[in-house]
């Protein structure tokens, strides 16, 4: 959900999205001369963000950059084994965790009421840190992930043209 200022050729705007879904990572480490191996997995629920637009106009065409606050519910679990025995968890995280995006995309008006988008944003959640309870390494979880998407925006309000005007 958003709102776009238009004046000449220049756009300002701000927006509002939350994607859903199943992203899930895996990673392993060994440490000691692979004496201690520790699996880390990692699944992220949901993406939300608060961002901020601008950009121009080129005829019916929107480039833009965008950025702001995001948000993502996160899970990530570190099992540890010793000498390829499990022996438990070494810590679980599940939280709601805060960062920053930024990004760029384009708009195309298909009419004066819709239009299509994409863009590619960068998402970066920081680190957290966590200490195994096992062994007594300090394991530092850093979150960052690319996501590329296209949509159909459907503009609500204001007055119907006969005639299709760039990006109103």
């Amino acid at each position: 959900i958003g709102y776009n200022w238009q004046k000449c050729n220049t756009v300002f705007g701000i927006e509002a999205d939350i994607m859903t879904g199943q992203l899930d990572s895996n990673a392993g480490y060994n440490t000691l001369g692979g004496f201690v191996s520790t699996s880390v997995n990692r699944s992220v629920d949901w993406v939300a963000t608060l961002r901020t637009k601008s950009g121009v106009v080129v005829g019916d065409m929107f480039i833009y950059a965008t950025g702001g606050l995001a948000f993502a519910g996160m899970k990530t679990r570190a099992d540890v084994s010793i000498l390829g025995n499990p022996i438990g968890s070494a810590f679980t995280m599940d939280d709601t965790r805060v960062g920053w995006v930024a990004g760029l995309g384009t708009e195309y008006a298909l009419n004066d009421r819709m239009s299509i988008t994409g863009d590619v944003m960068y998402y970066d959640f920081g680190t957290e840190h966590a200490t195994s309870q096992f062994t007594g390494f300090k394991y530092d979880d850093r979150s960052t992930m690319w996501v590329s998407r296209i949509g159909l925006n459907f503009k609500l309000g204001g007055e119907r043209s006969a005639e299709p005007m760039p990006m109103k």
